[in-house]
């Protein structure tokens, strides 16, 4: 009974404040992004269409060391316009409103283009230029404040692709044979491009997307057999105009 009496009073004689004191601690309240929210970070792959061209040209001198030496154009669009289409895998981070990314992309080319310069009606000198591939490793910058799911921006960086010009003078090597000469490698260069991106889903967008690419120029001389006067020389130049149509997945 006296132990009974002791507990009793214990709990009359506690506070309101040491009561509060007692209460469990109410658990903070988990932050949830607003409703209709996106967000552009994460890893991409995507697939496009492109149209091209190499607004250049294809400068050919014929008897280069002659003290009359005559340039000319023998294909005003060395290669192009044409169609193609690539690959790309991307990674881009999003810090409000700004996206910084990173991609890698390549594509096939059909540019090709050539011509023919002829005496009398007889072919003496041919040209031809070739790019079957481009692609790019770039980085972009972007901007999303105008609407969460636009995406506009600009990217650049370095750029390659295939070189294959072809320069031919029509019986000028032994036994009246033509003398040929060409190049079949990869040029290497820089490209810089605006894009727009818009996505439809948490996982799929489109966008558009314009590309400028400089790989330098590529030069071939032909000389006849056991001369040492070169016939003529040419210079392909490798400067693209692109524009893609996108389709990217968000992994």
């Amino acid at each position: 009974m006296r132990n009974f009496l002791l507990a009793s009073a214990l709990i009359l004689t506690i506070s309101p404040a040491g009561a509060a004191d007692l209460k469990l601690a109410t658990p903070q309240p988990v932050y949830k992004a607003p409703v209709g929210s996106f967000n552009w970070s994460g890893f991409y792959i995507w697939g496009y269409g492109s149209y091209s061209a190499n607004f250049a040209g294809m400068d050919t001198t014929i008897a280069p060391t002659s003290p009359t030496p005559t340039t000319i154009n023998l294909a005003s669009i060395p290669h192009g316009p044409g169609f193609g289409g690539g690959l790309e895998v991307f990674f881009q981070q999003q810090g409000s409103p700004w996206v910084l990314g990173a991609e890698a992309d390549i594509g096939v080319m059909n540019l090709q283009n050539g011509s023919t310069l002829a005496t009398g009606g007889i072919p003496v000198l041919s040209i031809s230029n070739q790019t079957n591939y481009l692609g790019a490793v770039n980085v972009e910058l972007g901007y999303a404040g105008l609407d969460p799911k636009l995406l506009v921006g600009v990217k650049g960086g370095f750029a390659f692709g295939g070189a294959k010009p072809n320069l031919t003078a029509a019986g000028a090597c032994a036994g009246g044979t033509n003398c040929t000469q060409a190049i079949s490698d990869t040029s290497i260069g820089w490209d810089f491009g605006a894009f727009m991106k818009y996505a439809f889903t948490d996982h799929l967008n489109v966008g558009i997307e314009g590309r400028y690419t400089d790989l330098g120029s590529r030069s071939l001389t032909v000389t006849p057999t056991g001369g040492t006067v070169p016939i003529a020389t040419s210079t392909a130049k490798y400067n693209f105009l692109t524009q893609m149509l996108t389709l990217e997945y968000k992994l």
